[in-house]
């Protein structure tokens, strides 16, 4: 298989990269644990309250904190699927390794896409066009040109992906195909380079939502209205 192998790398950026993988791993995977336990209470919480009172206003703010906490431990699931992916390319040793990272990059990047926020016409069902949006507007309306600011680099990101014809990849990668001819032809095309810069711009937009989700948060418990 060529063309979609390994690319050299010299021993610094390696080390580098390696490093900062493994930095992501920890800092996701110990904000995942504190998310978890953090969404267990907040359940306890509204259950509590359910049981001994009934219904109250503040059961339904509570609902939609456990929400944003529940999109913030996906964010981080995500980021760790990513950093694996990346791990799994750096300690490959064959062609077909290489291959197989871009496929789950494409794979990965593909459908936490759709489970964020994800393509235009059906923004308004997804985390990012849904829940975190309503959230803002009930609690942080002020944060409205921010919100508006992410959503363009996230046309911009659907721009990109259309060009790349990210889902008809993703389609045939995931479902393999009923000539498989095709399937090895597109593993053979595939270029780690040129899908490490689209799942950089995915980067980039998932830290300006988790970033902004964040502070929405964090804002609401400082102010709690």
């Amino acid at each position: 298989m060529e063309g979609s192998g390994k690319q050299p790398m010299n021993e610094s950026q390696r080390t580098e990269l390696e490093v900062a993988i493994r930095n992501i791993l920890e800092i996701s995977t110990q904000y995942a644990d504190h998310l978890r336990s953090s969404i267990k209470s907040t359940k306890i919480q509204i259950d509590t309250n359910e049981t001994k009172i009934g219904v109250l206003p503040i059961d339904h703010k509570l609902r939609k904190v456990l929400r944003l906490k529940e999109f913030l431990l996906l964010l981080q699931l995500i980021t760790s699927d990513i950093a694996c992916a990346y791990r799994f390319y750096l300690n490959g040793e064959y062609l077909y390794e290489g291959a197989f990272s871009a496929k789950l990059l494409i794979i990965v990047t593909h459908e936490a896409s759709k489970k964020i926020f994800h393509f235009s016409k059906y923004r308004k069902v997804s985390f990012w066009g849904r829940d975190i949006k309503q959230f803002m507007v009930q609690f942080a309306e002020h944060s409205i040109s921010e919100y508006e600011r992410i959503e363009l680099m996230i046309q911009s990101l659907d721009t990109t992906y259309s060009e790349f014809n990210w889902e008809y990849k993703r389609k045939i990668l995931v479902h393999y195909d009923d000539n498989p001819s095709e399937l090895y032809d597109l593993l053979t095309e595939l270029n780690i380079e040129e899908i490490t810069r689209i799942a950089i711009m995915f980067i980039r937009v998932q830290k300006e939502i988790m970033e902004f989700s964040i502070k929405l948060l964090n804002d609401y418990y400082e102010s709690p209205k």
